[in-house]
Order: C-alpha cells, then structure tokens, then sequence
C-alpha cells in the first residue's frame, strides 16, 4: 500500500486540482483508498493528500456527471471525511 500510494502521489499529473476532469469515480475510489490507508498507516501525507482533493471540490462532485445518479458521484468526496 505504501509503495502504490508514494507513487500515485509522486507523479506530477495526480496532484490535486480543482478541474472537473479531476472528480471522477476512479479519482475517488482511489482517495477512499489513500484515507483507508491512512487509517491503518497514520501516514500524514497520504491524509493531507485526500484532503486537498476533497476541499478543492468543495467535498462533494455534483453536478459534474448529471446523468448519473447523485448517489454515484456525490459521495466519493464526502466519504473520504468520514
């Protein structure tokens, strides 16, 4: 787990923005992961990095895939902050 998420989080191109583009379900499967891995790790970067994904959405991407159920796309962000 350390050795994927040092190097997700290595890659220029993954660093966090606010773009739409960046708020998709692999976006958020992939930081529900990070935050699971932060839990058992502690690891204060992994964390951070979640967390910066989420507050540049404003912890939710509705309204971004509108054909899509709300339930799909609205949680990837919040659910990181449980």
């Amino acid at each position: 787990m350390k050795a994927g998420a040092g190097y997700f989080m290595a890659q220029p191109q993954n660093a966090p923005n606010s773009k739409p583009s960046d708020c998709g379900w692999t976006r958020g499967t992939f930081y529900t992961g990070l935050t699971s891995y932060h839990n058992v790790s502690g690891d204060a970067a992994a964390l951070s990095f979640a967390s910066t994904w989420a507050s540049l959405h404003n912890w939710t991407c509705g309204g971004l895939w509108q054909f899509v159920s709300s339930a799909e796309v609205t949680q990837c962000t919040p659910q990181n902050h449980l």
